[in-house]
């Protein structure tokens, strides 16, 4: 409901609501509102005010009647749920939504009423709450659909952030709100109004009160100091379990913190450790590996030595001679093995080409010869293979789309009954999207024909007259209008036409009485029945009227007939005109039948055809490639053959081998010419043979350092990036007190992989540590819980009302039930009630036991009035609430005008 902000009027007959809107808002602004003040000031507050928020969230009729007596009938006995939602806004357009929500389970009580109180800059969104309705609300549930508003399960908390946000400066505006909506609170005149809401009392009443209120409170006061003592006890427990609850949040928060960001920046001051070991480790294994290098080398240098100066002295006796025959020796092999090479490639050069020729001088002349005339033979040849090989992939490709579409068609024909081709399916698929007319409504003229028994030899003459008509779309004279403007705005697939058969044909009904025996409409069956009796109809009424054709099985009758059909499919329409359509003779074109039952065997068939056909056209193709990558290859060897001029002499390792084995020859004459050489030249061969092995092991014992010294740079690179990593996030001294313990055995960790193994291990140990933390404190809160739950039975829910029953309410508790904090005002003399400037001091001094609505004192608090404890009466004092946030303030002196600091 929208309240104007210039004003709203509610007006309306006793009973129709008016008071429950203003219940309503009481619920949101107030813990323990009083319902439908109005009516019970009208009767004058003889009468209990019987209106509760349990009566209204079930839903109070009246009473029924229970046997002997009676009991409350309610609208809603089950489970159930309202909500209460403020929206204030002010010019800047700044919106504050104060929301009050209930639940009840189902059999419960007046006690069992759940509170939850939010505060949002949106509207409500009650959608949301039905969605968590099915169970009873919760914080964390409210929290979880509402991440953006604030929920609280204690009004009192709920009303000072809202009076905040409203700008409500004063705590009695709100009680102030609801007397003047009460409309009936004015006690009678402006006077009273003022005298008892808006005016301070004058001192002396107040003294007077004072005086009657200490004599006549005592004994109330004892027996409440009796109640705190058991209070106290009931509550003993509260201080130890508070205390524990508080360590163990400490515990769970601390292994959490440790097991989180400050536990990775810890691991990062141990990776840098580690990476320093390595780096130390690599750094000794290189000075290692250089030293082994150095001494290698050394070997190796004197082994070089040794070397040449053999090599000196064999010269010098004549050995130079010797030693070019070798070189020259070692050259030949290399070019006997080049020349196999070049022989080979040759050989396989004639095989491809398919000569086959002796490996000769002779035979290499007569290659170069026949490889020329053979390539302008098969030039011709290759070219027509490769026509031939063009056409099998044409012809492959080509039953590969016959066969999809016959597949397709296949497919089509499964999923409908109709004969009709695919794109006139398809349009009137669309058309009924479109208009909404069922397309079973709408049936094609060849759906509603089908040749009659014994006349199936003229379906193709009947097929070759009827397809226009069969093809044509049958629609209803109310949808007609539809289809003519979808196909004015649309395209369509191919042709279509479309009839309007409920126009009546001129001629129709005596053109079917007149159909003769052997007349073109005797050979068929036509449905005329059910959706489309008024298609069938039009259909035979059409056939009548238009191919009333005379069916002759000899053509030479039609000379003598001025319209008919022949046996073949030619049409006479008139005297001098006859008329073949051949377009669409095969049998899956046919569109005359009820269903599609024989097309769709033949289309299976043709589907098996195509597919052995696809095999054979594969097999085809597959050959004929293979044929021309031969011819291809051939072709290729003989011009290479043709164009290779190389003389016999370059391509023949024959010749490489005589010259092998002359020097050869040469160097065993050399041997034997000057044998006492032979002891020198196994000395050189065995320094070689020592130098080239120191070669090798030093080679690989560079090879070893360098891979070292990439190791030892990578390593390098680690510490750097870990080190600036831990100086962007270092760990906190109390972080790594905290951690240490874990991390035991780090002394053994040399490498990355160990650490993340042994960090896994501390941290699965930080996380069961935070869950057995976790597990006591939440079972510390369930004994706290019960322990309040107990309290409020035992004593009723006026606390609850203001500190609810959750862990939160411990330390509201303790205070609550101290024993040093309840003190009682000592009674005293009428005298004290004067106006002396002593009497506000000595007030609020001894002014430290204040009243519940119930009138039960709550000692170690304060009263939330602005002026002062509110003792001169049991009926005024049931008219302040306990809070235990601002002290009572000591009440004014009395002057001739009240002070209006309310």
């Amino acid at each position: 409901m929208h309240v104007d902000r210039n004003g709203t009027l509610l007006t309306g007959n006793s009973g129709v609501g008016k008071s429950t809107l203003f219940d309503a808002m009481l619920r949101v602004f107030d813990a323990r509102p009083r319902s439908n003040e109005a009516a019970a000031q009208r009767a004058g507050g003889a009468v209990e005010d019987k209106r509760t928020t349990f009566t209204y969230m079930r839903g109070k009729v009246g009473d029924k009647a229970v046997g002997e007596g009676s009991a409350s009938a309610f609208q809603r006995p089950g489970a159930t749920w309202s909500a209460v939602a403020l929206t204030f806004d002010n010019a800047a357009g700044t919106r504050i939504t104060v929301s009050a929500l209930f639940d009840l389970p189902k059999n419960g009580t007046e006690s069992s009423v759940g509170r939850f109180y939010m505060i949002d800059s949106k509207p409500l969104d009650l959608p949301a709450i039905e969605d968590i309705a099915d169970k009873r609300f919760t914080k964390a549930a409210l929290e979880t659909i509402f991440p953006d508003a604030q929920i609280f399960d204690v009004h009192k908390a709920f009303a000072e952030r809202f009076r905040r946000l409203l700008g409500i400066s004063s705590d009695q505006a709100l009680p102030l709100l609801r007397v003047i909506q009460a409309g009936k609170g004015l006690g009678g005149s402006v006077n009273t109004f003022f005298r008892d809401q808006v005016l301070d009392a004058p001192a002396t009443l107040a003294a007077a009160d004072d005086v009657v209120e200490e004599f006549s409170n005592l004994m109330s006061i004892r027996q409440r100091l009796e109640d705190v003592r058991q209070q106290r006890d009931q509550l003993a427990p509260v201080p130890g379990l508070n205390k524990e609850y508080a360590q163990s949040l400490l515990d769970a928060n601390r292994l959490r913190e440790l097991s989180g960001e400050e536990f990775e920046a810890y691991k990062q001051q141990l990776a840098v450790t580690v990476h320093q070991k390595t780096l130390a480790r690599f750094k000794e294994l290189a000075q290692a590996k250089a030293k082994e290098l150095g001494a290698e080398r050394s070997v190796r240098d004197g082994l070089a030595k040794d070397l040449r100066q053999l090599e000196t002295d064999y010269n010098n006796q004549g050995g130079n001679a010797i030693s070019a025959i070798e070189q020259s020796l070692d050259n030949a092999k290399v070019g006997l093995r080049l020349r196999e090479q070049v022989e080979e490639a040759a050989r396989k050069a004639l095989s491809d080409a398919g000569l086959q020729l002796e490996w000769t001088a002779e035979g290499w002349e007569q290659a170069h010869e026949q490889a020329a005339s053979r390539s302008a033979e098969l030039k011709d040849d290759s070219q027509a293979l490769q026509e031939l090989r063009f056409e099998a992939f044409d012809g492959h490709a080509t039953k590969k789309r016959e066969l999809a579409a016959a597949q397709q068609e296949l497919l089509s024909l499964k999923t409908r009954k109709s004969l009709l081709p695919p794109s006139s399916i398809e349009n009137r698929a669309a058309i009924a999207a479109a208009t909404g007319v069922p397309e079973d409504r709408m049936p094609f003229g060849g759906e509603l024909m089908d040749l009659a028994e014994g006349a199936e030899q003229w379906r193709p003459a009947a097929e070759r007259a009827l397809r226009n008509l069969a093809t044509t779309l049958l629609v209803p004279g109310e949808h007609f209008a539809a289809v003519t403007r979808y196909l004015n705005d649309n395209k369509v697939r191919g042709a279509l036409r479309a009839v309007d058969v409920s126009k009546p044909l001129a001629g129709g009904a005596l053109a079917v009485e007149d159909v003769r025996d052997g007349d073109l409409l005797t050979k068929l069956d036509i449905l005329a029945s059910g959706a489309v009796a008024d298609a069938g109809g039009w259909i035979r009424e059409r056939i009548a009227l238009d191919f009333a054709y005379p069916c002759v099985e000899d053509p030479n009758e039609l000379a003598t007939l001025d319209k008919g059909l022949s046996l073949g499919g030619v049409v006479k329409r008139n005297r001098h005109t006859v008329e073949k359509d051949d377009r669409f003779t095969s049998r899956q074109d046919y569109v005359l039948g009820f269903d599609n039952a024989a097309k769709l065997e033949l289309v299976a068939a043709q589907v098996e055809d195509l597919q052995q056909e696809l095999v054979k056209a594969a097999e085809l193709a597959q050959s004929r490639e293979e044929s021309h990558q031969g011819m291809s290859r051939q072709l290729d060897a003989l011009r290479r053959i043709a164009e290779d001029h190389r003389p016999w002499e370059q391509v023949s390792a024959a010749v490489a081998a005589d010259e092998l084995t002359r020097i050869e020859q040469r160097l065993r004459d050399a041997l034997a010419a000057q044998a006492d050489l032979e002891p020198l030249r196994a000395n050189i061969e065995t320094a070689r043979q020592k130098h080239q092995a120191s070669t090798e092991a030093a080679a690989v014992l560079q090879s070893e350092y360098k891979a070292l010294d990439r190791q030892l740079s990578a390593a390098d690179s680690l510490l750097e990036a870990a080190r600036a990593r831990l100086e962007q996030a270092p760990p906190s001294d109390a972080t790594v007190t905290a951690l240490e313990p874990y991390f035991t055995d780090f002394g053994d960790v040399s490498e990355m992989h160990e650490l993340d193994n042994l960090a896994n291990r501390v941290r699965t140990a930080l996380l069961g540590e935070l869950h057995v933390a976790q597990t006591r404190g939440q079972a510390t809160s369930e004994r706290l819980t019960r322990i309040f739950e107990g309290f409020v039975r035992e004593w009723g829910s006026a606390i609850s009302a203001d500190h609810g029953t959750s862990i939160g309410a411990a330390g509201s508790s303790k205070a609550a039930t101290t024993p040093s904090s309840v003190t009682a005002c000592p009674p005293r003399s009428p005298s004290s009630g004067s106006s002396s400037t002593s009497a506000p001091t000595n007030r609020s001094a001894r002014c430290c036991t204040c009243w519940t609505r119930s009138g039960v004192p709550s000692p170690a608090a304060s009263c939330r009035s602005t002026a002062s404890c509110p003792r001169s009466t049991s009926t005024r004092a049931a008219s302040w609430n306990w809070t235990s946030s601002r002290p009572c303030r000591p009440r004014p002196s009395s002057s001739r005008t009240p002070s209006r600091t309310r």
